[in-house]
């Protein structure tokens, strides 16, 4: 067995076309994936297409990953904070006086401690913030005009980024299939075995060559009978070729035995 007909790789049995042309197994998967051969202009419209799609996907996906935080006063945050602080500083002293006091038992004398402690932090925050409110306002408006312009810029970064993904991710699924029509067409190497949509060019000689390999027997109960079908041993719908390694002989009722659907039409 010699080296592909598309690439340096050694060639496999199973892929050598009617032609006489061999194959190696990863342009095989290739050609299978894509469909057989097309003209450069449809694989560009095909790659548009699929790098379309994908950034599509990517830009849904990213909606549901990504979240911002909103924008934040830092006069709103330290007034936070210092209430904070006084929750915990009336808890303590709320403790200790419950303690002292020899209430530790009773479950209502911690309710009341942590909910004077409670009032007073939130009573603290609110007043200092009514305060200020007019320092906040500013604050948060230059905070929104500084958060949206970052969200922009992080989001075009993004945007180019993945572009650039899936670009480098649509040359390496388009690259070796259009390294081969370009060598199918410089060398004139038909690739009828890939016509997967349809029977290939010349069916009746291919078949003939089938038969022919099989002496004209069923390939399951080896019957010797005038009408003889071709059968693919893996369906075109799942992967399988036109190649003369997947097509056996097959006499009319094995044939409708691996195709039960057709027996019940």
């Amino acid at each position: 067995m010699g080296k592909c007909s598309f690439c340096p790789t050694p060639a496999a049995h199973t892929c050598t076309t009617i032609q006489g042309n061999e194959i190696c197994f990863t342009c095989h998967e290739t050609l299978v994936k894509h469909k057989g051969i097309r003209s450069m202009d449809a694989i560009e419209a095909e790659r548009k297409e699929w790098v379309t799609r994908r950034l599509s996907e990517e830009s849904r996906l990213k909606s549901f990953l990504f979240t911002h935080s909103s924008p934040r006063s830092r006069t709103a945050d330290d007034i936070s904070r210092k209430a904070f602080y006084m929750w915990w500083g009336f808890l303590a002293v709320d403790c200790v006086l419950v303690v002292i006091g020899n209430y530790g038992k009773s479950i209502f004398s911690w309710f009341i401690a942590f909910a004077f402690a409670a009032l007073a932090a939130n009573w603290y925050q609110n007043h200092k913030q009514k305060e200020v409110q007019s320092i906040i306002d500013e604050e948060m408006l230059e905070a929104k005009i500084q958060f949206e312009k970052r969200n922009e810029d992080e989001k075009a970064g993004r945007e180019i980024r993945c572009r650039e993904r899936i670009e480098r991710q649509a040359s390496r699924r388009f690259s070796r299939y259009e390294r081969i029509v370009e060598a199918a067409n410089r060398k004139s190497i038909l690739l009828h075995e890939y016509a997967l949509y349809t029977y290939p060019p010349a069916w009746d000689v291919r078949a003939e060559i089938v038969k022919k390999r099989d002496q004209y027997r069923c390939r399951e109960c080896s019957s010797v009978s005038s009408v003889l079908h071709v059968h693919h041993v893996r369906r075109v719908g799942a992967g399988g070729t036109h190649h003369l390694s997947n097509l056996v002989t097959l006499c009319p009722k094995c044939h409708l035995d691996k195709h039960p659907s057709k027996r019940s039409r």
